[in-house]
């Protein structure tokens, strides 16, 4: 009997863990370098 289903799932589920708590720390802490990357001519 095969459990690559679930294997796949929480795999799945990981990685959409870790892009979520990405943005959030993204959002909720700005990189002052890329604020002045932004904010500067080029």
């Amino acid at each position: 009997m095969r459990h690559w289903p679930v294997e796949l799932l929480i795999a799945g589920a990981v990685v959409l863990a870790m892009n979520v708590t990405f943005i959030y720390l993204a959002v909720n802490n700005p990189d002052p370098v890329v604020e002045s990357y932004e904010s500067e001519a080029r």
